[in-house]
């Protein structure tokens, strides 16, 4: 039994304990948030990713089959066939630069602060990749 003179805490009930889990998982949503803001991958990291993807879905493709013409920055004009085979020949250091160049010209990016959504349109194909986290997902 407590003395006259003791202070008993008051009992913690469900409200409080709720309270205490509330400003918890809103301090970690708080802490992500701030976290994905600095990670959010940038055109150039992008452009350096599709640069490695694009050879290795090109080469899954048939380069004869493709018609028209490819643009790069509306100056030069490429057969399609014949850019897609440049491209799979082309994926060492050297050509990865161009190939970076192209991926930047064709792609359109939505920042959304902690992430970001890139869509490429090259060789008749429509690719969306989500970048989050200095990481990388692409759907087709």
């Amino acid at each position: 039994m407590s003395s006259p003179n003791q202070i008993t805490p008051p009992p913690q009930g469900p409200k409080r304990a709720s309270k205490q889990l509330f400003y918890f998982l809103g301090a970690g949503v708080l802490a992500s948030t701030f976290l994905l803001l600095g990670t959010n991958p940038d055109q150039s990291a992008y452009a350096t990713y599709a640069a490695e993807q694009l050879p290795k879905h090109l080469k899954e493709t048939n380069c004869d089959e493709l018609e028209g013409n490819l643009s790069l920055a509306g100056i030069v004009k490429l057969p399609t066939k014949d850019a897609c085979k440049s491209v799979i020949n082309g994926a060492d250091s050297v050509g990865r630069g161009v190939i970076q160049f192209f991926i930047n010209q064709s792609t359109e990016r939505k920042n959304l602060r902690i992430f970001s959504i890139y869509t490429t349109e090259a060789f008749g194909r429509k690719v969306t990749t989500l970048g989050i986290g200095q990481k990388f997902w692409t759907f087709q």
